[in-house]
């Protein structure tokens, strides 16, 4: 690989080189031996930011509690990828893992598509801040789709 990672938009490139030999120069495979000094070429790599782990649901659907952590901001944000047909709802819950009035599953509203920063809303409500510097849990109920981060903001 090149030095370095290049953001552009959403996405994070890499650009490397690749040719049919191993690092130590011994030919990959035999069919390349006749033409491993032809062989090679400049390639990329698209991948999402902040896209490199993901937690995985399936099409049977499943859930995801996060150990309580303690937050600033105002707003709950999600890199999320739900694909066409997933879903992603989002609990806040206390630190013994009772639910936060107002901030149940059934009150979020649903989260479908690829987002790279999207808000999660409660009922038309997106503002955490007045539970800002307690311990809460996340508990994540989604299907067919891939958690990559999420993270509070002060942005509105």
């Amino acid at each position: 690989m090149g030095p370095g990672m290049v953001r552009r938009g959403n996405y994070l490139y890499q650009y490397y080189y690749s040719s049919g030999r191993l690092h130590d120069s011994a030919i990959l495979r035999p069919e390349y031996e006749k033409t491993a000094a032809q062989q090679g070429g400049v390639g990329v790599v698209r991948q999402r930011l902040d896209g490199f782990v993901s937690a995985d649901f399936g099409h049977q659907g499943g859930w995801l509690t996060t150990p309580p952590i303690t937050f600033q901001g105002r707003r709950l944000r999600l890199n999320v990828d739900t694909g066409a047909a997933g879903t992603a709802f989002v609990e806040l819950q206390d630190a013994g893992g009772r639910l936060v009035p107002g901030f149940a599953l059934a009150d979020c509203e649903e989260i479908g598509g690829n987002f790279i920063d999207q808000q999660v809303v409660w009922k038309g409500n997106a503002d955490v801040s007045a539970l800002a510097g307690k311990p809460v849990r996340l508990h994540i109920k989604a299907k067919r789709a891939k958690l990559y981060a999420f993270q509070f903001t002060s942005q509105d």
